[in-house]
């Protein structure tokens, strides 16, 4: 048999499935026991729903019971891999509910339908593209009408072995266009975290460029009116700008060699947007109508999202002014972060945190210095946490 290292993506992704549903229906099998001691799970033979700490005894017994050179026995150690750093709530939600039932998306649409509704698209717009699958499967798709969009998207589920969905409905009378003009994002804002590649980056050379997200995805254009625009996108980035408000930066940034551009400049617009289209189906870029409240400057006295400071009362886990999901590096940081409220300068900042932690603001003892808080002001502004 061949290594499972060299089966297709589509044939593993399949397999995980399959895997994922195995241990969702762990209710049905015997128990393992959850006493925390450092010996390998045991079955004791009670049936009855498993706690998330006897799934992933049951999993990892299987894993490393499984035939190391077999299909199934890879993509348990996968699935194993999978879940080691998530969360016990998040795991009971997507994994172990017994109350969760899973449901093609046809069906799903079906019942909808029966309620007034129709689909609409998925939340993340680019799962809804399919611009990342292979141009194999891109091209099936397309063979299917863009308004059976619910079939479309079925088979596309099939294709990634796609378990989960964050599906949008809208009422059925309203009347959906499927095939969608890119200028549209002409009356958007813009944002993206794409940044060149190339240190000595100049938007006005001639030739291709490469840009990479924050994400690692890449994205490359020779278009010299593009190439300007993305790289004004990014340096702004977590915040968004207006679509022609970044033209004209990328035309002053251009310089001289913009001339030709302003004389084309309706094809050369055309010609970005749909750039931008093509990116944003690839989760590249972020489109808005209104911009999200945040900022990258700091104020004199800054303020951290509401939201956020709340959250990091009680954990490390808050989410930002993008609607993203930020980890707190540790204890201080926390402390930090709730202290961001708008009232305090950057010097009572330094204070009122070496009080919070019990440290003094010269750096002795474990103590915070000016320089640090201003530079962690700074990592909140990029990960899009202060209010504007």
């Amino acid at each position: 048999m061949k290594s499972s290292q060299n089966l297709p993506q589509s044939l593993r992704k399949a397999i995980a499935a399959a895997v994922c549903m195995l241990v969702a229906g762990c209710a049905a099998v015997p128990k393992v026991n959850d006493n925390p001691v450092p010996q390998s799970p045991q079955i004791v033979g009670a049936r009855g729903p498993l706690t998330q700490a006897q799934s992933r005894a049951l999993l990892s017994l299987m894993a490393e019971a499984s035939a190391k050179d077999t299909i199934y026995g890879f993509e348990l150690r996968n699935q194993l891999d999978r879940i080691k750093d998530v969360d016990d709530h998040v795991l009971l939600h997507d994994d172990l509910s017994e109350v969760a039932t899973p449901f093609y998306l046809h069906e799903v649409a079906e019942a909808a339908a029966r309620h007034g509704l129709q689909y609409l698209s998925d939340a993340a717009f680019s799962a809804s593209r399919f611009e990342q699958l292979p141009p194999l499967a891109r091209n099936a798709l397309a063979a299917i009408p863009e308004e059976d969009a619910v079939t479309r998207e079925q088979y596309a589920d099939f294709v990634e072995a796609r378990a989960f969905r964050a599906s949008l409905f809208c009422h059925h009378e309203i009347r959906l266009n499927r095939s969608i003009d890119p200028r549209c994002v002409t009356s958007c804002h813009l944002g993206t975290s794409a940044l060149p590649q190339d240190e000595a980056f100049d938007p006005a050379a001639s030739g291709v460029a490469t840009f990479r997200t924050d994400n690692g995805s890449t994205l490359t254009t020779d278009h010299r009116l593009s190439k300007a625009m993305i790289q004004a996108l990014g340096r702004a980035w977590p915040q968004t700008m207006d679509f022609f408000d970044a033209v004209n930066i990328a035309l002053a940034a251009l310089g001289s060699a913009a001339e030709p551009i302003r004389a084309n400049l309706d094809e050369e617009i055309d010609a970005f947007a749909g750039l931008v289209f093509r990116a944003f189906s690839a989760g590249q870029f972020e489109l808005h109508l209104f911009p999200p409240r945040l900022t990258t400057t700091i104020a004199p006295r800054p303020e951290a999202s509401a939201l956020a400071r709340r959250q990091a009362d009680t954990g490390l886990a808050v989410t930002n002014l993008r609607h993203r999901t930020v980890a707190m590096r540790d204890e201080t940081v926390r402390r930090f972060l709730t202290l961001v409220d708008g009232t305090r300068t950057l010097d009572e900042l330094v204070t009122d945190l070496n009080a919070a932690i019990g440290a003094t603001d010269d750096g002795a003892q474990g103590g915070v210095r000016r320089e640090a808080v201003a530079q962690n002001l700074g990592l909140l502004a990029k990960l899009g946490l202060l209010v504007a």
